[in-house]
């Protein structure tokens, strides 16, 4: 199984594009194209999502593997291009935002899924 996230391709993205005074809506920007860039890697190499049973519901699901916000925050310490003070505050500060947003681990908003009230 390939769940890797951080291929050279991607990181090379991400070091040629980051700059630190992006803005949130910039960094979920570049945290899609990292993702398009990973979608192309995988198809290129012929890797599929896992599928799995739910327990749950019972049926077949895909687990995407997705490039969230804080994972392109903490690369970039890794990487070497942010210090660990730094991305300490950026995930708190893009925890907050999230919430203030109603956003998921990826930027995107959060549908709400209507409950039928039986």
């Amino acid at each position: 199984m390939h769940n890797k996230i951080w291929w050279v391709e991607v990181e090379d993205l991400l070091r040629r594009e980051w700059n630190s005074e992006f803005s949130w809506d910039e960094i979920i920007s570049l945290r899609d194209c990292l993702q398009a860039k990973l979608d192309e890697i995988r198809g290129r190499l012929g890797i599929r999502d896992r599928v799995y049973l739910c327990r749950a519901c019972h049926q077949e699901h895909t687990d995407r593997l997705e490039v969230t916000v804080n994972a392109l925050l903490y690369r970039l310490c890794k990487l070497g291009l942010e210090t660990e003070e730094e991305i300490h505050k950026k995930s708190y500060r893009w925890k907050k935002y999230r919430k203030e947003y109603g956003l998921d681990s990826t930027g995107k908003k959060v549908v709400e899924k209507e409950v039928s009230k039986i």
